[in-house]
């Protein structure tokens, strides 16, 4: 069999397995059996294929006509311009969350005492005034009356869009931020803040032991993993200590939010193959985001932020349960307008008393 015989015979056998785009992920697939780019494929298209490349050919074609997503079979998915090792012990990392991490970035190098370092993979130190990205946010009002922020073109950290914040985060300038990401999985959200943040220290827990090797992995991959600390903890359980909680400026998550009832709609790629644990949240899906919102303002340092991203429609309630605990609500919009971040600063402890 040829290279172009096997190419149009796997866009066919996809076809026949109702996947959305055969020609593209035939196209994906064979390189990454080849282990050639995209160009090989055309240019050596009458060259024969080796033997041990059509066993293999055959075993995964077969594997994701069944269903089996693209980026298990390859083991890889590009997040936030970086490469990620995924397998069925995490969800795949989706495009959607980016606009969590750009809105965690925006806020931390606009809106508080951040100091990027010498060399700044966004200029070259002073934070956001020597940053080379072109981001910009349009904010808007909702039914409610929050503000909300529709991404134009966030390039991970000029962005404006936030209040002015009467947060303490960072009184000493350059003291490195502390982030925690809550239900870290593939360790994207984590990696990716470590990365583009170069002075802050994060701390990312997951309940799963097999979701936090795989991030492990990809925090040495990316050149992080030094300033990246990994527990094992449902939620905040494994940070408490006899002197008390501990204290984060910013807490993000992308946790489950997918209501039970809604397991049958999802696609075959999702429902039978990504962790059930990383996607469904009870009835209303608010199970989990209750818990965190729950509990967020005993582990945030005085002015710091919330923020969790929320599936399509979700993100009125979540304002609604985030309000006693949390001031200076905002919606945040991914590129295709759906409200899917919602971040707050934890108010101070008699404020938070007088709202119960």
């Amino acid at each position: 069999m040829t290279v172009e015989e096997a190419f149009k015979k796997g866009a066919e056998i996809l076809k026949k397995g109702k996947i959305e785009v055969p020609a593209r992920e035939a196209g994906v697939l064979l390189s990454f059996i080849l282990q050639k780019d995209k160009s090989y494929i055309y240019a050596h298209g009458k060259d024969e294929m080796p033997e041990d490349r059509i066993i293999l050919w055959e075993k995964l074609f077969a594997q994701r006509a069944a269903g089996k997503p693209l980026q298990y079979i390859t083991g890889e998915q590009e997040f936030m311009s970086l490469r990620f090792s995924v397998d069925e012990r995490v969800l795949i990392p989706r495009h959607d969350t980016e606009t969590l991490v750009e809105a965690v970035i925006d806020y931390v190098k606009n809106h508080t005492r951040y100091e990027a370092g010498a060399d700044s993979r966004h200029g070259k130190g002073g934070g956001a005034e020597h940053g080379t990205g072109i981001g910009a946010r349009h904010v808007a009002n909702d039914s409610s009356g929050h503000e909300t922020k529709t991404r134009v073109d966030s390039r991970y950290g000029t962005g404006r869009g936030f209040g002015e914040y009467s947060g303490k985060l960072l009184e000493k300038s350059g003291a490195p931020l502390r982030i925690l990401d809550i239900g870290t999985g593939s360790g994207c959200i984590a990696v990716s803040l470590a990365y583009y943040l170069e002075n802050c220290v994060v701390t990312a827990v997951d309940i799963s032991e097999g979701a936090l090797e795989i991030a492990r992995e990809n925090a040495e991959r990316a050149g992080v993993a030094g300033r990246i600390e990994f527990i094992k903890s449902d939620l905040f359980s494994a940070l408490a200590s006899p002197e008390g909680p501990r204290l984060f400026d910013v807490i993000v998550s992308n946790p489950p939010y997918i209501p039970e009832s809604q397991r049958h709609t999802l696609q075959r790629e999702v429902r039978e193959y990504e962790p059930a644990l990383a996607l469904f949240a009870g009835e209303d899906g608010l199970e989990i985001i209750c818990r965190i919102i729950e509990q967020s303002p005993d582990h945030l340092a005085e002015g710091g932020r919330l923020f969790i991203e929320v599936g399509q429609g979700q993100a009125g309630n979540v304002l609604k349960l985030m309000e006693p605990h949390f001031t200076r609500l905002e919606i945040h919009r991914d590129m295709a307008g759906i409200e899917r971040v919602v971040s707050g600063q934890v108010r101070d402890l008699w404020a938070r008393l007088d709202n119960k």
